[in-house]
């Protein structure tokens, strides 16, 4: 029997708690000093912005859940990206961003062609 994907009635729902995590972890390290009424644009706009990106990513994956794990995928990426830029930085003293961007260009890359290798090998069973 095969694993089923963390859907709720069939909507993929990781990625926007994945976004929202991102801004309510900022939120709770400054919450004694902005009441909660702050938060709820950068809300929608992380709602938004995945939302954007799940549509993307479900493009070249045929499926919606495929791109789904493609765009948690990015968004985890995103959040420890301040991590490895401070790594880079303080290590190599160079400008972290691009090494950052092609990290991640490079992540989907490999997870998309893994994904195309699993379709073909299933279709031809």
């Amino acid at each position: 029997m095969r694993a089923r994907w963390p859907t709720l009635g069939g909507f993929v729902w990781h990625p926007f708690v994945l976004g929202l995590f991102y801004v309510l972890s900022i939120y709770q390290t400054n919450a004694e000093h902005h009441p909660l009424s702050v938060v709820w644009v950068p809300m929608l706009v992380v709602l938004g912005a995945v939302t954007v990106l799940l549509g993307l990513a479900s493009l070249p994956c045929r499926t919606a859940r495929a791109g789904a794990l493609v765009c948690s995928l990015g968004v985890v990426v995103l959040l420890i990206a301040p991590f490895f830029q401070e790594l880079f930085d303080a290590r190599f003293h160079v400008d972290s961003g691009p090494w950052v961007v092609g990290l991640l260009a490079v992540l989907a890359a490999l997870i998309l062609r893994a994904m195309g290798k699993e379709r073909r090998r299933s279709a031809a069973v």
